[in-house]
């Protein structure tokens, strides 16, 4: 038999190590030719540094020889001044001669004298214009003194042929630098073979360059561009460039670095990464030999509890047994579990919301059988519905995964069990929503007081272990399907007052009032006058807040009635707001106006809702306040509705008279009147004129044209036609209405 799988490992296993092995010896000479790169150019650099010092040297003496001709020299100082000395002539070009012979890379070294333009060199004297190297005597004239050797260039030689030289100009005198030239000439070829002996010719190569990149010496390219060189090849490791003269020594080797690298390699190193590439391959066969052991063990097994495996020389595909087998095995569970599934769990869970929803009829077989499908021991249908909900859900699903409120809504559903158990009774429970969870506890002498105690245990247990709480309504006893789904419509209407009874509550649906949305109605009087204290910055707004919360907590209105209460509430607070600056309206919206619609979604009990609204309104209260202090025209604002609130009934009280009084134009007292108080000066002067009006209508028995006079309108029916404007009916009909309120 074959061992396929085994096979199939290898054949992965194999290839993936040998490039694996592959890379790492790849980088493993990638880093040591690096390393001997670094310590190639390291070593070049140094060698460079020495020729280049060497050259420097070199023409540096030269240099010096002939600035100490020039200054101590006699014969050479008398050449300059007897031009028609023939003597004279005669030692100074003797004593070229002896400087050429002192120095084997001096070509040729001739002086120049302005007087007469007469050269004398160290083989020849002449006039200018018959001198081979007149062009260069005349551009030194020309242009600045350069105390630096120039780069190669090109001469004449004695048989007419162009020769290479590079050159050294000095003008006589030194100071002066008027009387003439001294040049020197340097062969650069000799220069170039001087330095090719101080390396070693077969592995380095050197190269001299002047300033404009032209090569001291080469046999197939004389003189040519770098560029032009057929040695492109050579690998240029370093370079130095002398400050002294301005020529570039490059130094590298002749052939690739990496081949140089290369040849360093023994054959120890060869040895030791084939050793490690038997060694590796070994590895891998011992180690897919070993995780095959289980396969075959699995396989025997197999073979012996079922049909026997293929014979020697059929094909093996050990996992296509063992996936057959796994696959006769999970069909058979899956067979158990769907069984087991849709008679258990799926049928209770649709047996649950039937009997909440009141949509089938259960006869009293169909019940007992449904109990003893679900494993409920009691055959009795006397039970008690209790609807079940977590507090605070909206925290509760911000503050949780979406795992981890599965498992404790698994955990408050095995608590219920365990401690319906314990107290003899049968429980069975489903979550109906998000939130909420139905619960049937069962048996045949229950009571409320049992369930109850259930409750409170369980409450209990949640506030030790669990981060949150819950809260439980209960329905009345039930013992039939009809009853039992009225029961749960009442635990379920129950919770609807919860806002009332705080968190962490037991409600009872029996002795829970009915309530209608109207209720709510007589607090919208005081909802508005709270929007408009607020406005106005009137601490009064706090007491109205007190009272309305209080009025909710002492109603138990419901949830629906107290969220469209809250929401009117805001509804007005944002309207009134927006009547003033757009500074004040920002405010609000991003403090107050923000956080109060959270505590309205988030709604769990009436007085953590009225802290909220509390602090809120508050804290945004404070910042509206401070806004204002800075701004310009709050004090002049203040004083202004002081002065009206004083003198609202004067007749001639205006805002022309106003703003005379207060120095300001009357646009603009009007604009910044508005601003700061939300109101226009005109509203603002009728609604102080007719507040105190309906005082005096309803309070006094002061007649309608006194009280006219005495709120600031001397005409009558202007009084009368504005009172009905603000209050919707006549003076003497609000007189009758109040009369009427009043009387028992």
């Amino acid at each position: 038999m074959k061992n396929t799988w085994l096979n199939r490992l290898l054949l992965s296993y194999i290839p993936i190590f040998l490039i694996v092995f592959s890379v790492l010896v790849f980088l493993f000479v990638l880093v040591l030719s690096e390393q001997a790169k670094r310590q190639a150019v390291s070593t070049n650099r140094i060698i460079a540094e020495q020729i280049s010092q060497s050259v420097d040297n070199s023409l540096r003496s030269i240099s010096d020889q002939i600035v100490k001709e020039l200054r101590s020299n006699e014969t050479v100082r008398d050449f300059y001044k007897m031009p028609n000395d023939a003597l004279v002539n005669q030692k100074a070009s003797a004593i070229l001669n002896n400087i050429v012979l002192s120095n084997e890379l001096i070509d040729q070294v001739y002086l120049y004298r302005t007087e007469d333009n007469r050269v004398i060199s160290n083989s020849t004297m002449m006039g200018i214009d018959a001198f081979v190297d007149r062009v260069f005597i005349t551009e030194q004239l020309k242009k600045e003194y350069d105390r630096n050797w120039t780069s190669i260039r090109f001469v004449k030689s004695e048989n007419d042929q162009m020769k290479p030289v590079i050159s050294l100009v000095r003008k006589y005198p030194l100071l002066f630098e008027d009387q003439g030239l001294i040049v020197v000439n340097v062969n650069p070829l000799l220069l170039q073979k001087e330095i090719d002996g101080m390396v070693d010719a077969k592995s380095f190569y050197t190269n001299l360059l002047d300033r404009s990149g032209r090569l001291f010496y080469d046999k197939t390219t004389q003189f040519a561009n770098v560029a032009e060189m057929p040695d492109s090849k050579l690998t240029s490791l370093s370079a130095v460039t002398s400050a002294y003269t301005g020529f570039e020594v490059r130094v590298g080797y002749r052939n690739s670095i990496y081949n140089h690298f290369l040849s360093g390699f023994s054959v120890a190193w060869v040895v030791l990464v084939l050793l490690l590439l038997a060694f590796g391959l070994l590895s891998v066969f011992y180690v897919s030999k070993r995780h095959y052991k289980p396969i075959e063990m699995i396989l025997k097994r197999i073979s012996e509890q079922t049909s026997p495996l293929p014979a020697a020389g059929k094909k093996l595909d050990e996992f296509r047994i063992i996936a057959d087998t796994l696959d006769q095995l999970q069909e058979q569970t899956s067979e158990y579990q769907r069984q087991h599934g849709e008679h258990l769990v799926l049928q209770k869970h649709v047996f649950f919301q039937e009997l909440l929803e009141g949509n089938r009829r259960f006869s009293e077989d169909e019940w007992k059988e449904a109990m003893r499908r679900f494993g409920i021991v009691s055959d009795s249908m006397e039970a008690i519905p209790v609807v079940l909900e977590i507090d605070r859900y909206a925290e509760f699903q911000r503050s949780f995964t979406q795992r981890d409120q599965q498992l404790y809504k698994f955990i408050i559903g095995s608590v219920l069990k365990e401690l319906g158990e314990n107290a003899g009774l049968s429980v069975l429970c489903e979550w109906v929503s998000n939130h909420r969870m139905g619960l049937l506890l069962m048996g045949n002498d229950i009571s409320s007081f049992t369930v109850d105690e259930i409750c409170r245990k369980s409450q209990h247990w949640h506030l030790e272990h669990l981060p949150f709480t819950v809260s439980f309504s209960l329905g009345p006893a039930a013992d039939s399907a009809d009853e039992i789904y009225r029961s749960f419509s009442d635990a379920a209407e129950a919770l609807r007052y919860k806002p009332g009874y705080g968190t962490n509550a037991i409600i009872y649906a029996e002795n829970q009032p009915v309530r209608g949305h109207t209720d709510v109605y007589p607090l919208l009087k005081t909802v508005r006058a709270l929007a408009q204290a607020y406005r106005l910055n009137n601490s009064e707004w706090t007491a109205l807040l007190d009272s309305i919360f209080e009025e909710l907590k002492a109603g138990q209105f419901a949830r629906e009635d107290i969220v469209h209460l809250l929401t009117f509430l805001l509804f007005h607070l944002h309207r009134e707001m927006s009547e003033l600056s757009a500074e004040v309206l920002q405010i609000w919206n991003r403090g107050a106006g923000q956080a109060l619609q959270r505590a309205i979604d988030d709604l769990e009990t009436i007085d953590s809702c009225y802290l909220w609204f509390r602090s809120e309104l508050q804290k945004t209260s404070e910042d509206i306040i401070q806004s204002r202090e800075r701004r310009p025209h709050v004090k002049v604002v203040t004083e202004i509705r002081t002065f009206i609130e004083e003198n609202f009934a004067d007749s001639n009280l205006s805002l022309d008279s106003i703003s005379e009084r207060f120095g300001l134009n009357p646009k603009t007292l009007s604009r910044i009147f508005k601003e700061e108080t939300g109101e226009k000066f005109v509203d603002f002067l009728i609604k102080l004129r007719m507040e105190h009006a309906s005082s005096l209508i309803v309070h006094t028995d002061v007649p309608i044209q006194d009280i006219s006079m005495q709120v600031g309108y001397s005409n009558p029916i202007s009084f009368l036609r504005v009172f009905k404007k603000y209050t919707g009916v006549t003076p003497g009909i609000y007189r009758k209405d109040a009369a009427l309120e009043e009387a028992p």
